[in-house]
Formats: C-alpha cells, structure tokens, sequence
C-alpha cells in the first residue's frame, strides 16, 4: 500500500491510497465531506488525476450530499463524477436514518465500471448511518490459454502460375449453362479449386502471453540476474552484491528495451491505418472490447429467427394517393465489366462468407474471371433471379452489452459470400440514382445517406427546438424505438410499397423478392456452427442491399404525423412538437394524435413499437422542476417515461438543450481511453502517442461537434483539462509539469481554434453540396451563395448564440473574403487550418 494523496487545507478530508496486488493496482480513496455547502470540485480534480492512470479507482465515504434529492448539490456532485468518468453504486436507498428526519443517501461507493459489481448491500450500524459493502468483480491474472488458428497463407502464392491456369480455362462454358444457379456453380467450382490448390492452409499455435514482448535476450538476462542474487545470498560479500546489483540493472534495461521495441514494432507511426488499428485492438489499448459469445450457436440462431414473421402471400395493403409513384418504371439494366470491376475494388472488409472465398484472392484473379461474372450478373438481371448460393448468410452474435448472457443481448450480422456483395453494391447504386433523381426518399431521413449522418440529424432536431425556445416555447421531444426493425421487414409489403410508391417494374420487383424470399442462415460461434434454417422475413443486416431496402420500407412514416415534426435514422425514429406554456394541454393531445397515428402503421407496415425503449423529453429555457402540468403521453393507451436526458444517435440531449451532459460523457470516455493507453506509453515514441491521440481520442472529442459550435465557459474548462491530461500522455509529462508549450503540438492549434476549423469545414460542405436540403435551407446569404455573407438566425439567448447556425455564420463572415471563395473543400480545409494558425490538414 502506497500514500498518493491526502487533504490539506480542503474542507473537504480525504485519503487516497495504492493497493497493489502481484501486476494489478488500484486507487482507493476514503472521503468525509462535513457540510454539503462544502465545494467538493478540489477533490475530484485530485481524483481525475488516477483515474487516467489507474483501470481501478474506488471511492467511498460520508459525501454529506443526499442522492435522493434533485438540488443544485447533487447535481453538482453528479456532474463532478461523471466528468470524472466515475459512478456511484448505490443510488436508490436511503444510508441514513435519523430521528423526525427523512432517510437520506449520503454515503456511497463511487468506482468506474458498474458492470464490475456483483452485490451491494447495507446493515444497520451503530450510529444513525448505514454500514454499506461492496463486491466487485476485478480481474487480476490473466488465463493464458494456448490457441490454434489456421489461416491462408499468401506469401507463398504464385500468382503468375495461378494466373496462368486460370487463364487456360475454357470460360466459354458458363455461356452454355440455361440458369443462373448452374452458372455461378461451374464459376464457384473452378474458383475453390484453384482457391484449395494456390493458397495453402497454415495452422499454428498462438500462445496467449501475457507478456508477449518476452524474448530469448530478456529471458537471458533474468536467469544471470537470478544467478548472482542466489550467489549473493550464499556469500554476501560486497563484490557479489555488485555484481548482482549490475545484472539486475542490465535485466530491466533489457526488459525495457523489448518492451519499447515491441511497442513501437506494432503500434508505429508508420503503419497503415488499417494495420495501426488491428494492432491497438489485438494489444487491448483501446476501450472497446470484443465480447465472446458462451451460447450454443444452436440457441441463438433460434432466439435470432423468431424475430422473423411467417410468410403470407395475402396482406392488407391501402396505398395512399399522395404518395402513388407516376413517372417512368424503374428497371434494372445490364453493367459494363468495369462497373463490375470497380465494385470489387470499393469492398475493402475481409469477412468471409460462408463459400470460404476472400476478397483478397478474388482481386487477385479477376482478370481472369471479371468477363464470366459479369455475364452472370447480367444474366442474374435479365431473369430476375438471384443466385441460390448467395442467398446463405454466416451471422455472427454482436453484443450490444459489455456482460451479454441471453440471445437477445446480441445483434444478428450477416457476413454474406463477397461476390453477392457485389452484385448488391451494382443493384443498390442503380436504385440510388433512381431514387435521388425523383426524390422518393423523405428529406428527413438521415440513414444510409450521402451527406446525412447522425450528427446532421441531430444538428437538425436541436437547431428546430432552438429556435422554439427563442420563443419562450416549450417542446416534446418523443424518442421511439422499433423492436427488431430489420428482421421484421415484411417481404410481401415491402413490394408492393416497391410498386406503389417507387415505381418499380414488374421484373425489377421480381428480381428483389428474389433476393429477399428462400434465404437461410446460421450461425457461428468460433468452431461452434448452428443448423442450416430458413428466413422467412427481414433485411440482412450487414448486407448492402438490406439498408436502403430498410429505408424505402420505412419511407410513408414520415407522411404520417399531422402535427408533429418527425425525423429519422434508419429505425431511430424522433417526433417533436412545441407550443407555448398555455398551450402544454393542446400540445400534448396533438402529440397523443400523432403517435396514435404512428402505432396505427405500425401495426400495419408489421413492425412493433417497443414501449418500453420510448421516452419523452421536455425540453425549454425555463428550469423544468415541477411537469405536473402536462398530461400523460400514451402510446396504445401504455404512458410513456418522463426523462430530463436522453442519448440521442450518440449525442445526450438535455432539458435545457445544454451540451453539459453530452461534454461529461465526452470527458469520461477520453479518461477510460486514456487508462488504456497509458499501458504502452513508456515504450513508444512521441509520434506513434501522437497518432494515437488523432486516431482514437479526436474522433471522440470531435463527435457532433457541430451540434454545439461553442462551449459555455464551464463545459470549454472541461474540456481543456482534458486536453491537457491528452497532452500529457502524448509528451510524456508528469501532473506537475507545465503544459502551456506544448498543448498546440498535438492539433498545431489550440483545441478550440481546432473546433472553430471544424465547424467552417462542416459549413463549406453544407454550402458546396447543399445537401442535406434539411440544413442547407436554414442558411441565406446576403448576395450569393458562393461568396456572400451569411445572415446570422435572429436569436435572443446567449445559450441560443452557442448554436451553430448562429455562432458558425459569425465565424464564416469573419474569415478573409479570399478564403470563402475557396469552396473546393480539400483547398478551403487546407487554408482553414493555416487561418487558425495550425498546419493538420494532414490529420483528418
């Protein structure tokens, strides 16, 4: 046990101590805080300085802070954990109980993963406090468990040889053959062929070290050391205890050095950012962890399926006049070798589909094969007939939680055979450009995209409600959630919606349910493979034709609503209305109408809202403390939850429409990372903890960053302390050190100026592709668009002037008029970067 840290002239008294076991350590602090007026800021900013260092803080004590009580205390306390990337155990029950006063929670365990808990509990103690306990789950050794993979070996592939043989094939065959199916067979049976013969399986056994940077040198030098301690210990003489004393500082020398070779060997600077990326997720420094199914394949392929609705061939569909498609039909056509070609090119995951045949070798020979599958995936156009073989998906169990232990704690990715991809890619850009060029997708739909994303979705709903508080309105912001959306696609719907409303041909529409009707699927659990089974409804998801399907399925919801604003990604589905104060009754009878009408086609298009994952937020300028006033909202008669925040495509909406909360979670990820990171930092160079820096923890910092151009002065000091502690890792700084030299080295600039470069280069975007029309149509210029002014959205608040069509048009009218002539992005991004005074336009 080690002392880190106590108080001194704080009020508030705290101890923080080490404990160490073996390789494993972890921070423990003690706190009594005296009086809840006390500022209890000091702590924490002493506390944040272990929790980058340490996997494992844990803080527990008398806080004085009563957790049952929403007051500017506890939401002070709250809002200095979270930045802190910390969270209290406890949060429910009352610790304290004394006489003619209510129960009160102010003693807690605060520590970093909650999932790490296995049993809380409290006891009556002797003073009017709690005695609470705490289990945690901490991992200390590591299993090390020898593994055998086998995989292809390319490096002894001769590919001139390959080549050759393939080139000797009688190609003309495939022309022969009358059906799709027998086609792609004689394609398929030459490609394994070669596939078995060319590129040979290699089996070796990986051994699971926990120290796999230990070589032969090291191993060496710690058998010499060991040697003269036992000599020493034998002998205690001076000159055996400096020659022990020697070999011991040659061993961790040797040991140091093999670490940062190996550090630097598989995270340098100069790796690719593919290989850079596979290394930091092999040598676990990034955060994100890759759970481990435990189920039987068998399970879960069968908990996957019962999503799936029963086929029928009869179904109650009402088109809707205003939305009957008129123009021109839309047919499939014939694709050159070249698009075939370059489709191959533009796939870049490894997956593997269940035929066993990698992308890799596919490019490798497709000179020799591009003209028969061209002709098979022409002939597949003609017919209308999608290939057996490629209607066969690999799915693999995704978690969608850290500690999964049921099915449906897992998300169903199809992996499908990589030319069915392609074929996918060509008909989906043919249905793209069909679609775009009569704009039968709704402009308010943000998935699957060119130019939507979460963050211009979200920018849209904030930028709305914004305006509405200027207003001294007051909105609803109604969150839903559909349960397994993608796999409830019903196939028969979705054609005749394909008809009616996108007018699809008759042999286009029998070419999709071709793709879409008689798929089966199984899965697959490391060796563990499940039974073949049928899928009688949905999209793959993982497919690249399933999305787009998904969006055109989805399409009418937004023709639904009469009242309400409604925005979408993908299934993520957001409805918003606002009303002034004394009209809260009639607004929510409104949004009662709207989502009546919602759960009505719904029930109809066969998808299921999952009322309990829908919630609504009340949103204003005023401090919402008391909503007694507004009516419930239903949806099938089932009251929807009430919250104050809510996660929203990633970016955390609050009630004041603040980016307080959104800033905590930011900092709080960017500490997890940074403990990650931390295990490697001795041993590798400043460049490599440099890219690091851009390539793991920018991208976090910079999420949705348009959303807020600017910081309010409290949430910009976090995130400047954060910055800081980021500095520190990349230059190797200790927490007493001064930062100010070398805080513009990272970005070239200060982290601000960098958000100001980001928000212009998100605006020259927006101006040059107009797209998406949802923003681009809040922007006027004062003469043209190309050159002009932008005028500033009138605004009343200083919380409103944050936003970014307001404080982005005042950086946009402040830049040089020269530069906002440069509307090619590349060369605006470039100049934007040297305008703020930093030179990265090699980061991003």
């Amino acid at each position: 046990m080690k002392l880190l840290s106590k108080s001194a002239d704080s009020d508030i008294e705290y101890l923080i101590v080490e404990v160490s076991h073996k390789k494993f350590q972890t921070v423990v602090s003690c706190v009594y805080n005296p009086h809840r007026t006390n500022v209890v800021k000091p702590f924490f900013d002493v506390i944040s300085l272990y929790v980058v260092k340490y996997n494992s803080v844990i803080v527990c004590g008398d806080f004085n802070v009563n957790l049952l009580v929403n007051d500017s205390y506890t939401n002070n306390l709250l809002d200095n954990l979270s930045s802190c990337s910390l969270s209290v155990v406890n949060r429910s029950l009352p610790t304290r109980f004394a006489v003619n006063c209510t129960p009160s929670l102010l003693d807690y365990f605060i520590i970093l993963d909650l999932t790490t808990v296995l049993k809380f509990d409290q006891l009556t103690f002797i003073s009017d406090h709690d005695l609470i306990f705490c289990c945690l789950d901490i991992n200390i050794d590591r299993c090390c468990i020898n593994k055998t993979i086998s995989f292809r070996d390319y490096r002894f592939v001769n590919t001139n040889l390959l080549l050759s043989e393939l080139y000797c094939v009688d190609w003309s065959e495939c022309w022969i053959y009358p059906s799709t199916d027998e086609k792609l067979d004689f394609l398929m049976g030459i490609l394994k062929s070669a596939f078995e013969r060319h590129v040979p399986i290699r089996t070796i056994t990986n051994k699971s070290m926990s120290c796999p940077w230990f070589t032969s040198k090291s191993l060496k030098s710690i058998k010499l050391r060991n040697k003269l301690h036992s000599i020493w210990k034998k002998k205690p003489t001076l000159e055996n205890w400096n020659a022990f004393k020697s070999a011991r500082n040659r061993a961790t020398l040797v040991i140091r050095n093999e670490k940062r070779a190996y550090f630097n060997k598989k995270l340098n600077s100069g790796l690719s950012t593919k290989v850079l990326w596979r290394n930091i997720k092999r040598l676990g420094v990034h955060c994100k962890e890759n759970v481990e199914c435990s189920l039987e394949a068998n399970v879960v392929n069968d908990a996957f399926l019962l999503n799936c609705v029963p086929h029928s061939d009869t179904i109650n569909f009402m088109s809707r006049d205003d939305l009957l498609f008129r123009d021109d039909c839309f047919l499939f056509s014939a694709v050159s070798e070249y698009d075939v070609a370059m489709s191959i090119f533009k796939i870049s995951s490894n997956a593997i589909g269940h035929d066993g045949l990698p992308i890799k070798f596919i490019k490798i020979i497709l000179p020799c094969i591009l003209g028969t599958l061209t002709h098979i995936i022409n002939h597949c156009i003609t017919t209308s007939c999608f290939p057996e073989q490629w209607k066969i998906g690999t799915v693999l169990p995704v978690a969608k939680k850290n500690r999964p232990c049921s099915p449906s704690d897992f998300r169903p990715i199809s992996v499908l055979p990589v030319l069915s991809k392609v074929f996918e890619m060509l008909l989906a850009k043919q249905i793209n450009e069909f679609v775009s060029k009569h704009n039968l997708i709704s402009p308010f739909q943000s998935g699957f995209r060119k130019n939507h994303s979460c963050s211009t979705a979200v920018l849209k709903i904030s930028d709305d409600i914004r305006s509405n508080m200027d207003e001294n309105k007051f909105t609803l912001l109604c969150l839903l959630d559909f349960s397994k959306a993608f796999d409830m696609v019903n196939h028969e719907l979705l054609s005749c919606k394909l008809k009616a409303y996108f007018g699809f041909s008759c042999s286009a529409l029998k070419l999709v349910k071709s793709y879409l009707v008689d798929r089966f699927q199984f899965v697959k659990i490391g060796e563990d493979t499940s039974q073949l089974k049928p899928v009688t409804s949905g999209v793959p998801q993982g497919s690249i034709l399933g999305p787009l399907l998904f969006s055109i399925f989805i399409n009418d919801i937004f023709s639904v609503c009469k009242f309400s604003n409604l925005h979408g990604y993908a299934d993520d589905i957001q409805l918003y209305l606002s009303a002034p104060f004394d009209q809260a009754k009639e607004l929510c009878k409104s949004i009662n109408t709207d989502l009546a009408d919602i759960s009505c086609w719904a029930a109809a298009s066969g998808l299921i809202l999952n009322k309990n994952k829908c919630f609504v937020l009340p949103i204003s300028a005023r401090k919402l403390t008391n909503l007694d006033f507004l009516p419930p909202i239903f949806i099938d008669n089932y009251p929807l939850k009430l919250v104050s925040k809510i996660k929203n495509l990633g970016y955390i909406i609050n009630s004041n429409l603040t980016c307080t909360d959104h800033v905590n979670s930011i900092v709080s990820k960017v500490y997890l990372i940074l403990r990650n990171l931390r295990q490697s930092a001795i041993y590798t160079p400043t460049a490599t903890r440099r890219r690091l820096a851009i390539q793991i923890i920018l991208p976090v910092i910079m999420y949705s960053e348009v959303v807020y151009s600017k910081h309010d002065s409290f949430s910009a000091r976090k995130i400047d302390v954060m910055f800081n502690n980021v500095t520190r890792y990349v230059f190797g700084l200790s927490k007493y050190e001064h930062i100010s030299s070398w805080k513009d080295q990272i970005l070239g600039c200060t982290i601000a100026d960098y958000h100001k470069a980001r928000n212009c280069i998100f605006l020259c975007k927006l101006i040059m592709t107009q797209s998406p029309s949802y923003l681009f149509s809040k922007l006027s210029f004062t003469r043209s668009a190309r050159v002009g002014n932008i005028i500033i959205p009138f605004h009343r608040s200083q919380q409103s002037s944050r936003l970014f069509f307001v404080n982005a048009s005042r950086l946009w009218n402040s830049l040089p008029a020269n530069l906002r002539r440069k509307l090619n992005r590349s060369n605006f991004k470039n100049h934007i970067y040297m305008h703020f005074k930093g030179q990265i336009s090699n980061i991003d």
